[in-house]
């Protein structure tokens, strides 16, 4: 789920954090603040036109930031170099199809 509240000064209050709190009961999330000029535009902070350079140059970056996630990325990527593993690829209708045959069969397990 991705959603963007864009709020006057003084909006905030304790029923937003509320309804945030009730949306997002069950799963993990990130939430950024950044600030906006008068006109709603995100205002120049640094090079990057991110507030303290919070952002990843790409998805690789992103997915290095976790050093848990890093070291297991950096094996897998190493078994497949070594011919350990063997390097899948697929469509996204592929993917999709195959997720949908994951779900339903991890749905049928749980009856």
């Amino acid at each position: 789920m991705h959603a963007v509240f864009q709020l006057k000064p003084g909006e905030p209050n304790a029923s937003l954090f509320d309804y945030l709190r009730n949306l997002l009961l069950q799963q993990p999330v990130e939430i950024t603040v950044r600030t906006l000029d008068t006109n709603g535009a995100e205002p120049d902070d640094d090079d990057s036109g991110y507030p303290n350079g919070a952002h990843y140059a790409d998805d690789t970056e992103y997915l290095f930031s976790n050093p848990a996630n890093k070291k297991f990325l950096e094996e897998q990527m190493r078994k497949v170099e070594s011919g350990e593993a063997e390097l899948v690829t697929f469509t996204l209708e592929e993917f999709e199809k195959y997720s949908d045959q994951l779900m339903a069969k991890a749905n049928a397990s749980r009856v």
